[in-house]
């Protein structure tokens, strides 16, 4: 059995540093990792979610592309980054915000179910 050179043991540990890196900074697409999020529409220019969470329930980390949110109810929400920062957000039913895509993780820190429809806009 051929012993493996350190040259090659570096070579590997690299490449599995790179990759995982990749994966990282890859998109997490909130339908993977939201609890109760509907695809109602996708096309090649939009994609529109309903995303409904009850109280405490958490949307993982994600990103969108540049989007727009629109609430369907009044909520009170968490928005954390990666970086571990929060902020605490009260949008009342109507609000309507514009997003760029930072990645984001949301929180209903509220008592009520927070229903937001969100329209994605593909590049």
């Amino acid at each position: 059995m051929k012993t493996i050179s350190r040259y090659t043991i570096g070579v590997l540990l690299i490449t599995f540093a790179l990759v995982l890196g990749v994966q990282s900074a890859m998109a997490v697409d909130v339908v993977t990792v939201a609890p109760d999020v509907k695809v109602l529409l996708e096309n090649d220019r939009v994609r529109v979610l309903e995303s409904t969470l009850k109280p405490g329930e958490v949307e993982g980390m994600h990103t969108h592309p540049e989007y727009i949110a629109y609430f369907l109810a009044p909520t009170t929400l968490e928005i954390t980054t990666p970086d571990g920062k929060s902020v605490v957000k009260k949008p009342p039913a109507g609000k309507v915000l514009y997003g760029t895509g930072a990645e984001h993780q949301i929180k209903n820190v509220g008592d009520t179910l927070q229903r937001v429809l969100v329209i994605e806009i593909k590049n």
